[in-house]
């Protein structure tokens, strides 16, 4: 591997790499390997690093430790996401995942509440992540080719999977030599598939501040504290779960088309004109290009009534798929860890 490439010349050999690839749609197998070309890393460091992230994000990262991550939401101070992080601890820092179409946005917006707290956030744009099933995480080459400066973690949420946080010329290096393995070698979309068979939104910029962290079930996959101290929206997440009752929900659903199905695409419901539409969270095109699986937002009061339709009431059926946990119509909290062995 030539040392001397430019973030930039590394950004495009990753970028390539990852668009001749494919998508494991059965994923009974662990041993895949996928660059996540989709997702931007920040650092955030400073001696008050642990206090700033526990005064913005939704979940109780204080409890983090070395080497374990969680999923957690920032949001508007009116309670609306504007992105879903995966939040990393190392030693003395922090590396935070999010989507790349609001990474900067984000960004831009966390650094106006640093005012004079000793704490730096830094995109990187020369580093990457890339997903590893168990058997290759524990293959041979990846376990010769261990990080000099990343974080290998567990996926909150995901067992069995690991993500690899690092430079692109450590991942970019990593890649070469898994090449010739048997390890089944996936595209961007094979952590998208993952993260709806578990549950898991995902935010972009399509996305951003439609939803309230209980709509798309944060609060029941550890993603919200109801324990810790305030943090932007924390009135409003607070009160649906104390005082309010809670309208929507996500749902995880298959859907036969040979439509596109967008992020944010609308869902309708048969036979009621009066009930609001539902949104697609997250969807990945599986098998034959009209096998599709998601995740959408719908009103609470339609779930486990198969009456949800795709763009419109006419439109292809959603076919609800269960959660790997309880689909509550009430808030709740239910801690997600990453720590112990994938």
């Amino acid at each position: 591997m030539n040392d001397s490439l430019s973030p930039t010349a590394l950004e495009s050999i990753w970028s390539k790499t990852a668009a001749t690839l494919g998508i494991d749609f059965v994923a009974k197998s662990t041993a895949i390997v996928a660059p996540c070309t989709h997702l931007r890393v920040i650092l955030c460091s400073g001696k008050d690093a642990p206090d700033f992230l526990q005064r913005q994000f939704t979940a109780d990262l204080a409890q983090l430790e070395p080497g374990e991550g969680a999923i957690t939401g920032y949001c508007t101070p009116k309670g609306r996401l504007l992105g879903i992080f995966l939040v990393f601890r190392r030693v003395t820092d922090f590396l935070l995942l999010t989507d790349a179409t609001i990474a900067d946005a984000i960004n831009a917006r966390l650094q106006l509440y640093l005012l004079r707290a000793e704490v730096s956030l830094t995109p990187l744009p020369d580093w990457g992540v890339l997903l590893l099933g168990k058997e290759a995480a524990t293959h041979e080459a990846t376990a010769e080719h261990a990080s000099a400066t990343g974080l290998i973690a567990a996926w909150p949420g995901v067992p069995r999977y690991q993500l690899r946080i690092a430079p692109l010329i450590e991942l970019v290096s990593l890649w070469q030599m898994l090449e010739s393995s048997s390890l089944t070698k996936c595209g961007p979309c094979q952590f998208d598939l993952l993260a709806i068979r578990h549950g898991l939104p995902i935010i972009v910029d399509a996305t951003s501040e439609l939803f309230i962290p209980q709509a798309v079930n944060l609060d029941l996959i550890g993603g919200v504290s109801f324990n810790k101290g305030c943090y932007p929206g924390q009135e409003i997440v607070a009160r649906v779960r104390y005082l309010g009752r809670l309208k929507t929900r996500m749902i995880r659903a298959t859907v036969t088309t040979a439509d596109m199905v967008s992020v944010a695409a609308p869902v309708s419901f048969l036979a009621n004109d009066e009930q609001k539409p539902g949104v697609v969270v997250s969807a990945v095109c599986c098998n034959d290009g009209t096998a599709w699986e998601l995740l959408a937002v719908v009103p609470v009061a339609t779930l486990g009534t198969d009456t949800a339709r795709l763009f419109n009431p006419s439109g292809p059926v959603l076919r609800e798929q269960s959660l790997p946990y309880t689909l509550s119509t009430a808030s709740a909290a239910t801690p997600l860890s990453s720590a112990g062995p994938v």
